[in-house]
């Protein structure tokens, strides 16, 4: 899933980005009522997406 598809379904606000020459994953939280689970599904989402990308 890319980062727009991320957006387009809802999951979340993801954008990739660069800091010192290093590709990185840009998460945006701008809800208060977001918790520790959302934050870990996501983890889990993005978790997922590299597995299948490795094969």
């Amino acid at each position: 899933m890319t980062p727009e598809e991320f957006r387009q379904a809802g999951t979340a606000f993801i954008s990739p980005s660069q800091l010192n020459g290093r590709w990185m994953v840009r998460v945006s939280i701008g809800v208060e009522a977001t918790t520790g689970q959302h934050l870990e599904i996501l983890w889990e989402l993005i978790q997922q997406q590299l597995r299948q990308s490795d094969r």
